[in-house]
């Protein structure tokens, strides 16, 4: 968790300073440069959007799909295998 809450505050700053640079608004029409408080360009739309994108990056494809897609392998037949080998390796073990 910690690597992620680093990742969006980098994300959060680099984003903040190229849009300072182009001259982004927000949606009342308001530079992003002319905010002085935290809270107002962490809600700005234009930051609301770049975090959310760097989190569906970050989300998508690696934590929200390659974990379902190993599970059945790493949760069912990788523990069956290696019992049918276990069993298979030693005769005294009767089922």
């Amino acid at each position: 968790i910690l690597n992620l809450v680093m990742d969006i505050v980098l994300q959060a700053y680099l984003s903040y300073i190229q849009m300072v640079a182009v001259g982004a608004h927000t949606a009342r029409g308001r530079l992003l440069a002319e905010m002085s408080s935290f809270q107002n360009i962490y809600e700005s739309y234009p930051m609301q959007k770049s975090l959310g994108k760097l989190l569906f990056k970050y989300c998508w494809p690696c934590t929200f799909l390659v974990p379902f897609l190993g599970e059945p392998f790493f949760a069912n037949f990788l523990p069956l295998h290696i019992g049918k080998l276990l069993i298979g390796r030693y005769p005294q073990i009767r089922g």
